[in-house]
C-alpha cells in the first residue's frame, strides 16, 4: 500500500460515527465481527491483513493490528480472541503486517519499526500458540511474503536474490540464487506456485520468473507497459494456471485478467471493475475455485465469478465500512480458503469479519462497465464515442439515461432500451466542457446502476515528428544505419523504411513500433541502393507522419544486371514466379528476403540460362529479390498474395 495518512481527529470521528454492520451487502451474510476497542487509534487504521487456519477441524481467523497478531475463534458467538502475539516492535507506527501459514506454523512480518520475521506454532490450538522464532537475521521489515507450500519456500518482497527454505519450519535457512537475464525492479507483492514467481513491481508492471533451480533463476516474461496501467500492487493465479488476476492500487484502475499460458506473450484478456463512481481502489485478491475475492477498500469485499476467466462478472459484495468514499479505509484483506467455505475480511477500522456465502449460488449483480471510460476529446472531431457493457444481471430491458447532459451537447445511443449482456455505443456531440457525464441504467424490476464517463482533456492530432539522422539526401550510409528523430520521449512511434516514397506499404523493407523511444539501430542488413524513411505518431485523435528522408547506402561496384532487362512474372505472385535475366558471363546468386531481413530462399542461377522458374509459396507480404552477379547487385520487389 502507498501511505496516505489522515488526521488523528478524522480517525476518532469515524470510530464514533460509523457502525460495522450497517453497510450495504448483496449475497453475503455477516456471521460475526471482532474488534478490540482498547487498541490505540491510528490515523491510518487500526487493523490490516487477515488470514485463516484450521486445526483439528476447528477454524480460526488471524488479523493484524498496530500492536501484533490476533487469533480469533471462529466457532464462538460472539467471536472471541483466544491468543495474541505482540510484534517485536509493538508500540510504533505499525500499520502493515502480512501472513502466510505452512505445516502448522504461521509466518508473520511487519513493514515498520524494528521488526522481524516471526514464526508461531499454532498446532496445539485451542490450548496454546507459541512464538518459536523471532529474528531479524534475514530482514528487519518486509511488506509482503508468500510461501510456495509444495516446495517449502518462503519469498519476501525485500529482495529477489534469495528465498528461505522451510525444510525445518522453525529454523528457516537462506538459499541464495542468481538471476538469468534482467533482474526485476522493486516488488510490492508476489505470488508463487510450482516455483513460478509472479512479481508485482509497483509502477514497473508484472515480472515472471522460473525459480526451480536456485543457481539459474530465469526471467520468463514481463509486462511493463499496458492499457490502464496503475500501481501494480498484488494478484492471484487461477486454479487452472491460465490467467493471472492483477490488482492495481490506483484510483479508477481496472482489475486485469491476463492470459499467462505463454509467458513471452502476456496479454490482457479482460478489464473490469466494481463499477462505482467512488474510489474504485482494489487492494488484495485471493482465488478459490471459480471465484475471485477482492478487498476493495471503501467498496468493501467484491466477489466475481471467473469460471470463464475472460468474461468475469460480479456476483456478490459486502461493504465493511459505512463511511464516505475516497482514500484508504475500509476492507484491507480477504481470506477465502477455510474448509467451511466461510470468508474472512479485515476492515481497517472495524477489525475481523466472518462472512457466509455459498459458492455457485450467488445472486448476479446488475452492472455497467466500460473498457475505456476516460477519453480525450479531439478538437478535430465533432463527436466522441464510449462503449458501454450492460451486465448480465439486469432483468429485462435496460433503459439508459443522462440525468445531466452538458449544455449544448447532444447524445445518441446505438440501442436504448438495451438487453442484458450487450454492448451499447454512446455518441456525444457538441461537448465544450471537461468533466464526468453520468449514465444511469434501470431495468424492469427497478434495479439501477450508473457509470461516470470522463472527458479527460481536449487534444489535437500529435505534432509532426522532426527527423534527425540520417539527414535527407545522405550518401554512403552504412548498410545497418542508426536512425534518430526528435519529439516527446513518452510517445509511441512507428518507424518505416521503404524503397518507394509514393508507396510505403507496397515497398516496405522494415517497420517497428517503438514505445518511449526516439532511435533505432536497424537490425537487418540493407542492400546497396536508395531508401526512404519516415516516423509516425498516433493518439486517439489521429496520426501524424513526419517528412520523408532519403539516403543511399554504400555501393558494391555498380548495378550488375541491366535493371530494364530483369522481368518478374507474375507479380503479385501466388505459388511461383518466372524470373527472366539477360545473358551474363557468370552465375547469378539469388536471395529472397522478407521485410524483417530473414532470407526465405537462396539459389544459384546458371549463366547459360535466362529464364528461371522459382517456387514462392510463402506468407503473403512484400519481399525483396536480391540478385548478385560478379560482385554487383540488383534488386526487385516481389509481392506474394494468397
Amino acid at each position: 500500500m502507498k501511505k496516505s495518512l489522515f488526521s488523528i481527529l478524522f480517525a476518532f470521528s469515524l470510530l464514533f460515527s460509523l457502525h460495522p454492520l450497517s453497510a450495504q451487502s448483496g449475497g453475503v451474510e455477516v456471521l460475526g465481527n471482532w474488534t478490540n476497542p482498547s487498541l490505540p487509534p491510528h490515523s491510518f487504521g487500526v487493523y490490516n491483513e487477515v488470514w485463516g487456519i484450521s486445526v483439528n477441524g476447528h477454524e480460526y481467523g488471524i488479523v493484524g493490528s498496530v500492536r501484533g497478531t490476533h487469533f480469533i475463534d471462529l466457532e464462538s458467538d460472539p467471536l472471541e480472541e483466544v491468543f495474541f502475539i505482540a510484534g517485536r516492535d509493538s508500540i510504533g507506527n505499525n500499520i502493515h503486517r502480512d501472513y502466510h501459514d505452512y505445516d502448522g506454523y504461521l509466518y508473520a512480518v511487519c513493514d515498520e519499526g524494528q521488526s522481524s520475521l516471526q514464526i508461531m506454532d499454532f498446532s496445539d490450538l485451542p490450548n496454546s500458540v507459541k512464538l518459536v522464532y523471532d529474528s531479524d537475521e534475514f530482514f528487519v521489515r518486509s511488506h509482503n511474503i508468500f510461501i510456495d507450500e509444495d516446495n517449502a519456500r518462503l519469498y519476501t518482497t525485500e529482495t529477489f536474490n534469495w528465498f528461505l527454505s522451510l525444510a525445518d519450519p522453525e529454523n528457516p535457512t537462506r538459499v541464495n540464487f542468481e538471476t538469468t537475464g534482467l533482474k526485476p525492479p522493486r516488488q510490492h507483492d508476489l505470488f508463487v506456485r510450482d516455483n513460478i514467481a509472479y512479481l508485482n513491481c509497483e509502477d514497473n508492471g508484472l515480472w515472471i520468473y522460473d525459480t526451480n533451480d536456485p543457481t539459474d533463476i530465469k526471467l520468463l516474461g514481463n509486462m511493463t507497459s499496458y492499457p490502464n496501467q496503475g500501481y501494480n500492487h498484488s494478484g492471484w493465479l487461477n486454479d487452472e494456471g491460465t490467467h493471472y488476476f492483477l490488482c492495481e492500487e490506483t484510483t479508477g484502475a481496472d482489475i486485469k485478467s491476463i492470459d499467462v499460458t505463454d509467458f513471452s506473450d502476456l496479454e490482457i484478456k479482460k478489464r473490469f471493475n466494481v463499477g462505482t463512481p467512488y474510489a474504485n481502489l482494489p487492494h488484495n485478491a485471493m482465488i478459490t475455485g471459480d471465484y475471485l475475492y477482492i478487498s476493495y477498500y471503501y467498496d468493501g469485499l467484491q466477489i466475481y465469478d471467473i469460471s470463464d476467466p475472460e468474461e468475469p462478472f460480479r456476483v456478490a459484495f459486502h461493504d465493511t465500512y459505512d463511511g464516505s468514499n475516497g482514500g484508504f479505509a475500509g476492507n484491507w484483506g480477504v481470506y477465502s480458503k477455510l474448509p467451511s467455505g466461510r470468508i474472512l475480511a479485515s476492515d481497517m477500522t472495524f477489525g475481523l469479519f466472518l462472512l457466509g456465502v455459498t459458492p455457485g449460488n450467488y445472486p448476479i449483480d446488475a452492472t455497467l462497465s466500460s473498457a475505456n471510460k476516460n477519453k480525450a476529446y479531439c478538437t478535430n472531431l465533432d463527436q466522441v464515442e464510449f462503449d458501454i457493457e450492460i451486465g448480465k444481471g439486469f432483468d429485462g430491458e435496460v433503459t439508459l439515461d443522462l440525468p445531466i447532459l452538458p449544455a449544448g451537447a447532444t447524445v445518441d445511443y446505438s440501442a436504448n432500451p438495451a438487453t442484458p449482456n450487450s454492448n451499447v455505443t454512446i455518441t456525444f456531440s457538441g461537448l465544450t466542457n471537461l468533466g464526468p457525464i453520468r449514465v444511469t441504467a434501470i431495468d424492469a424490476i427497478g434495479q439501477d446502476f450508473y457509470i461516470d464517463l470522463i472527458i479527460s482533456s481536449f487534444e489535437d492530432v500529435p505534432p509532426v515528428t522532426p527527423l534527425d539522422e540520417p539527414v535527407n539526401d545522405a550518401m554512403n550510409i552504412g548498410t545497418s544505419p542508426t536512425f534518430s528523430w526528435n519529439g516527446s520521449p513518452f510517445e509511441t512511434y512507428v518507424f518505416e523504411l521503404a524503397t518507394d516514397p509514393n508507396d510505403f506499404a507496397g515497398s516496405l523493407v522494415f517497420s517497428e513500433t517503438l514505445p518511449n523511444k526516439r532511435t533505432i539501430d536497424l537490425p537487418i542488413e540493407l542492400f546497396s541502393g536508395t531508401y526512404f524513411w519516415r516516423v509516425s505518431v498516433q493518439n486517439d485523435c489521429g496520426t501524424s507522419f513526419s517528412e520523408i528522408n532519403t539516403f543511399s547506402t554504400n555501393t558494391v561496384g555498380t548495378i550488375g544486371i541491366d535493371a530494364e532487362a530483369i522481368v518478374v512474372h507474375p507479380n503479385p505472385a501466388n505459388d511461383f514466379i518466372v524470373l527472366t535475366l539477360p545473358e551474363t558471363q557468370a552465375d547469378t546468386r539469388l536471395s529472397l528476403i522478407d521485410v524483417q531481413g530473414q532470407i526465405m530462399m537462396e539459389s544459384v542461377l546458371p549463366a547459360d540460362r535466362t529464364e528461371h522458374y522459382l517456387e514462392v509459396a510463402y506468407n503473403p507480404g512484400v519481399y525483396l529479390l536480391r540478385l548478385e552477379n560478379e560482385g554487383k547487385i540488383s534488386t526487385r520487389k516481389v509481392v506474394i498474395i494468397r
